[in-house]
């Protein structure tokens, strides 16, 4: 009856589990190898690393996380300084706010600021320093984002709105097999 967010940093180094028998990919390497042969090595990778059970997952790629976003009409998030994204000269994930205080954020920039992974901050006119905290840093900001969109949906909750926040996502998204659309709903309520 409750979902939990677990943030794990995609280069921590742990025993891949889950792998076919024989295939020799059942190696130490970075957990994100693990999804690389999709969800169940990932889970099972998890579950005898980190001893955490796992009932049921959710996978949902850029164009959902656009979506979502979207779907609740845009985030409100707060910025000390001016931030971008920058690795040497390139703005990869396309991250660009021009000024600080509070900036209404559209799913793409949503997008562009879960996937920084150059994330610097402006102190003073022309003066960019570099976050330096990585992926810690990275998953942070995600768990901004995934927490301003759950309170935007519950501030502005009608049920048309959750169907639309449903319907926003339901080409982007993958679940397990057991887990119905009755599920999802519910989950979405909760």
């Amino acid at each position: 009856g409750t979902a939990r967010l677990l943030s794990i940093p995609r280069d921590t180094y742990v025993q891949i589990s889950g792998m076919p028998a024989g295939s020799g990919l059942a190696t130490d390497n970075k957990i994100n190898a693990a999804f690389n042969y999709g969800p169940d090595p990932l889970i099972h990778t998890i579950e005898d690393t980190f001893g955490i059970p796992i009932s049921h997952f959710v996978i949902i790629d850029f164009t959902g996380v656009i979506n979502l976003v979207n779907s609740v009409g845009d985030i409100k998030l707060n910025f000390p300084y001016p931030v971008r994204d920058d690795d040497n000269g390139n703005n990869n994930a396309g991250l660009y706010i021009p000024r600080a205080g509070c900036q209404t954020l559209n799913g793409n920039a949503a997008l562009a600021l879960a996937r920084s992974r150059f994330y610097q901050y402006e102190v003073r006119p022309g003066y960019w320093v570099a976050d330096g905290s990585g992926d810690l840093g990275r998953i942070q900001r995600q768990n901004v984002i995934i927490e301003a969109v759950i309170d935007k949906a519950r501030s502005s909750y009608n049920p048309l709105m959750l169907n639309a926040f449903l319907g926003s996502v339901v080409h982007d998204v993958t679940v397990d097999q057991n887990t119905s659309g009755t599920d999802l709903l519910n989950l979405a309520q909760k």
